[in-house]
């Protein structure tokens, strides 16, 4: 089965993966960040689009709804 994402969603996604990779000098290794339970599922279709991997929840930060997250990456998804 095939599937289209089209230009407006990647737009989207992309916006979304380049805050959640916003200082990393390379996009490809783990990601460690802190997103909004809100904009969880937005940010975890970003991280798999763009690596193949998924982003996972590590823990609450406080009671503001921010959450840390990691994904092990580009670079072991694909087994490099």
């Amino acid at each position: 089965m095939k599937t289209f994402t089209s230009a407006e969603r990647i737009k989207v996604l992309t916006e979304k993966f380049e805050t959640l990779t916003e200082g990393m000098e390379n996009w490809k290794m783990p990601i460690k960040s802190t997103v909004h339970i809100t904009q969880l599922g937005e940010y975890r279709e970003a991280c798999e689009f763009f690596t193949g991997a998924e982003l996972n929840t590590v823990k609450q930060i406080g009671s503001s709804g921010m959450f840390q997250v990691y994904s092990k990456g580009y670079y072991n998804a694909v087994g490099s």
